[in-house]
């Protein structure tokens, strides 16, 4: 589930795919936990003009210095992050039904082995 901020319009339509949702656990003495997520968005603009979209996700936050969020490097540039975890593209699509904007959000968290990770 998703919200979208800019209300109802049929002329622009964004899917969101999980691509990716793996869980390893952490193994022997000293080894952590690991989990990885990947969205891929795409975004039409079935308008007659160019429009805007701010398009936000959250992502997980960490305040504990043993518990690491990385966002990767593949995930689509141009992005700002907020402290709370949001995530966020302003992203111009052109009037185009048969050209549309993906971007991609890739980040990974990782947890010492005393780390309950049930919640996530």
């Amino acid at each position: 589930e998703f919200s979208l901020s800019f209300g109802l319009d049929e002329d622009l339509r964004v899917k969101r795919i999980k691509h990716k949702n793996v869980s390893k656990p952490a193994k022997g003495i000293a080894g952590k936990h690991f989990r990885e997520w990947e969205f891929h968005y795409i975004l039409y603009n079935y308008k007659n003009e160019s429009m805007t979209v701010h398009l936000k996700e959250g992502i997980h936050v960490s305040e504990l210095k043993e518990v690491v969020v990385k966002i990767c490097d593949n995930t689509s540039p141009g992005y700002t992050l907020s402290k709370e975890g949001i995530i966020e593209w302003s992203v111009e699509i052109p009037p185009d039904p048969f050209k549309h904007i993906k971007l991609k959000l890739h980040y990974t968290l990782t947890a010492p082995k005393t780390f309950s990770m049930s919640s996530l």
